[in-house]
């Protein structure tokens, strides 16, 4: 039905809801999501700090703007950002300005929120997906960089995590979050839960879809085929990593 439509909006990780592992495209580009009710919407690589501002390198704001006068008033819209931010921008600013990691969130998480309150009031239900765990990469990547450990920057992911969650609480904003399930105690970051080492993989996908569920008291679903064919590749790419760490 198209009422039951969700609109996932933001940086590269609503591309998990395509249902299959790769980028979308950046809109106003498109590519159909193999699952049932959702349509994504890549806005390029925007930070929750400045997605909130105009004329800023990715145009982020500008873009949401645009996007949001398209799709219908009592929409579920699904926002994301913030992954950018702690892979590279935060513990940098928290070593710059001498300040702690909650005190750059808090800064982030407040603006964010609030920002996206404000452009949404009163047209859409709206739901946050909170920053997965960061690269495992190694290697550098030009094209995805990245500032501190691994465990740095799951620790900053978390933190502001948390600080959003806390905001959200105030404004009446729900939250999908998957990085307790996509983190170990130690705060490194499991490995099937990032395909190509960045991005978030279907395997967090059910899991974000019963969180949505329980939120919009939608009937979201993924297809039975889908469910054969991710279980075949997952078992592949479990395969896979135990020979890389082999």
């Amino acid at each position: 039905m198209k009422g039951d439509k969700i609109y996932c909006i933001g940086d590269s990780h609503v591309s998990v809801f395509l249902g299959i592992d790769r980028l979308a495209p950046i809109w106003p580009e498109s590519y159909k999501s193999l699952i049932p009710n959702f349509e994504v919407i890549r806005l390029g690589p925007i930070t929750a700090y400045n997605i909130c501002e105009y004329n800023r390198t990715s145009h982020g704001r500008e873009k949401l703007e645009k996007v949001l006068e398209g799709i219908p008033d009592n929409s579920w819209v699904i926002i994301s950002a913030g992954e950018i931010d702690c892979r590279v921008h935060l513990i940098k600013q928290a070593e710059l300005q001498n300040k702690s990691y909650e005190e750059v969130a808090i800064n982030v998480a407040s603006r964010f929120v609030n920002f996206i309150r404000d452009i949404t009031k009163n047209r859409f239900k709206v739901c946050l997906l909170l920053p997965p765990p960061t690269s495992f990469k190694v290697e550098d990547d030009p094209d995805n960089p990245k500032y501190g450990s691994e465990v740095e920057r799951n620790k900053i992911t978390k933190t502001l995590a948390n600080k959003i969650i806390s905001e959200c609480s105030i404004v009446g904003i729900p939250t999908i979050n998957i990085f307790e399930q996509a983190s170990t105690p130690e705060l490194e970051t499991k490995r099937i839960y990032l395909w190509d080492g960045i991005h978030l993989s279907t395997y967090a996908l059910p899991d974000l879809i019963y969180q949505l569920k329980n939120i919009t008291k939608l009937k979201l679903n993924v297809p039975p085929l889908w469910r054969v064919r991710e279980s075949l590749r997952k078992l592949k790419r479990l395969s896979t990593l135990k020979i890389s760490i082999l």
